[in-house]
């Protein structure tokens, strides 16, 4: 059992890590007149900003990633049975434009 008063721990913590106590922290995180309190909400709005940009380029980088995945097409795959399941007969154009998406699916990108 540690011999310190739970108040001599906290003291040893905030000297430690240089943490402010809690009404001076209070004191420090409000603002003081109008122009620092917009001042903080400028900083705010940017930290916020730049998490959320930060999330954006996460999602493109995983996008990017799977954009590199090459998907061939597999005969007798979904496509065929799609196909197949039609109620008509594809035109030739129609079959030119779904061999040119293929070929692109099937390519990776970069």
């Amino acid at each position: 059992m540690c011999s310190t008063s739970p108040r001599t721990r906290s003291r040893l913590r905030q000297e430690k890590h240089r943490l402010r106590a809690y009404a001076d922290a209070l004191r420090a995180s409000t603002p003081a007149d109008e122009a620092d309190e917009q001042q903080s909400r400028f900083a705010a709005e940017w930290t916020r900003r730049r998490a959320a940009g930060g999330a954006a380029q996460r999602r493109l980088a995983a996008a990017d990633y799977w954009r590199r995945i090459p998907r061939p097409l597999v005969p007798g795959g979904l496509l065929a049975a799609f196909d197949a399941a039609l109620p008509f007969e594809l035109t030739v154009g129609q079959q030119l434009a779904g061999a040119t998406i293929a070929d692109a699916l099937a390519a990776t990108t970069r």
